[in-house]
């Protein structure tokens, strides 16, 4: 029996390890998408509602993909084996925006909004897939502790590489420089997606040695909880997304170089947060700490707002890496509690989250569009965010 438990214990420290090295490769590539393919796309002439359904239509893609999860997942043996193809899949967001500059200029735009939508498919089957294979790599005690490993490698990650990048895309021609960058990040996801093949499951696999469950998590209180503050944060934090870099381009003039260094600023906070809030999390409980990271979220929107140049949205941005970085850290911790390890309570809690990034975005697209400035719209967004909070404080009560 000791030996056995040696044996686990290795195997679980050995799935950390690789699980948390994934989250660095996949951390270097994609700070490309997440923070460039935004400038890329208003250089190439998007406007509010184009930005905003680079948001929201990958959003419904993956809101309508999440049937498939279940259906994928048993046609495999482990979750490790489930999650490969749909892995594979979903990196090809980091390939396609690479043919953009080859398309007539009027369908530049939308072959980006394709670009991130097509992959959606298999990525909504590999989030489903994902919290499940974490819990059965290592476990419930350490899922919290693994979540925020992860947040903090990638993070260091995609701070090292936002600056590397976007230094390349200052000095180099446009648009070969996205090209390369683009071309480079491909490379790199497919050697995180090593890293999790090389995963093995230790805890039992539910689908082979426990019943289905009759129930619908729907069906549960305390599910229902954790998808009502799930949408919440995600109203929140998506109600802005495509907001805040047409603030920061169009608005205060910013360029690629400063997006670098405004990703630093993130990043460097929620490095920093992240060591602290499992620790903050035990103290207050998930609940509340997600509570306190959407306030955050508000003061980071209001400092927006009513920033004159682009110095104190370095403060904004410190303010929103550390509560995206409690919301993701704490959001897990609040589904562990209240579920098991299983594809059902998993594609339920994906559905929420998915349909408050469809919703989000255009909340503050259908805002600026109408004709409200992008300082009104920022300070509104705060206002909503700071109403947020107290909603999600205030549950379970």
């Amino acid at each position: 029996m000791p030996t056995l438990v040696k044996r686990s214990e290795s195997r679980e420290d050995a799935n950390f390890a690789h699980l948390v090295m994934e989250s660095i490769w996949f951390g270097i590539a994609v700070v490309t998408t997440s923070q460039f393919l935004s400038i890329f796309a208003i250089r190439l002439g998007a406007n509010a509602l184009q930005l905003g359904l680079m948001e929201s239509i990958p959003a419904v893609v993956l809101l309508l993909s999440t049937w498939a999860s279940n259906w994928w997942r048993q046609r495999s043996d482990s979750t490790v084996r489930a999650i490969l193809l749909p892995s594979l899949g979903r990196r090809f967001t980091f390939l396609l925006p690479i043919f953009t500059p080859f398309l007539p200029d009027a369908w530049q735009v939308p072959w980006l909004i394709f670009s991130v939508s097509l992959p959606a498919i298999p990525q909504s089957i590999a989030a489903v897939i994902n919290p499940v294979m974490w819990r059965e790599a290592v476990g419930d005690g350490r899922l919290t502790n693994l979540v925020s490993r992860r947040s903090i490698a990638q993070n260091v990650a995609t701070s090292m590489s936002g600056l590397g990048f976007g230094f390349w895309l200052e000095q180099a021609p446009f648009p070969s420089n996205y090209q390369i960058m683009f071309a480079v990040a491909f490379v790199l996801v497919m050697m995180s997606l090593w890293h999790i093949s090389r995963v093995q499951t230790t805890l039992p696999d539910p689908l082979a040695n426990a019943p289905a469950p009759v129930t619908s998590p729907w069906r549960m209180r305390r599910f229902r909880h954790v998808a009502v503050a799930a949408l919440i944060s995600y109203l929140a934090f998506y109600s802005m997304r495509a907001i805040i870099p047409l603030r920061l381009v169009e608005g205060l003039g910013a360029g690629e170089a400063f997006m670098s260094l405004y990703s630093l600023a993130k990043l460097i906070t929620s490095v920093g947060v992240a060591l602290l809030t499992t620790r903050i999390a035990r103290r207050l409980g998930n609940r509340s700490t997600l509570a306190v990271a959407i306030l955050l979220m508000s003061v980071e929107a209001l400092i927006l707002s009513v920033a004159q140049d682009l110095t104190p949205t370095l403060v904004a941005a410190s303010l929103g890496g550390a509560s995206w970085t409690m919301v993701s850290i704490s959001l897990y911790g609040y589904l562990a509690e209240h579920t098991v390890a299983e594809t059902r309570s998993s594609a339920a809690f994906n559905q929420t989250t998915y349909f408050g990034m469809i919703v989000g975005p255009m909340i503050g697209s259908a805002l600026a569009n109408g004709g409200m400035d992008l300082v009104t719209v920022l300070a509104l967004g705060g206002v909503l965010r700071l109403g947020a909070g107290v909603l999600v404080a205030r549950l379970d009560r």
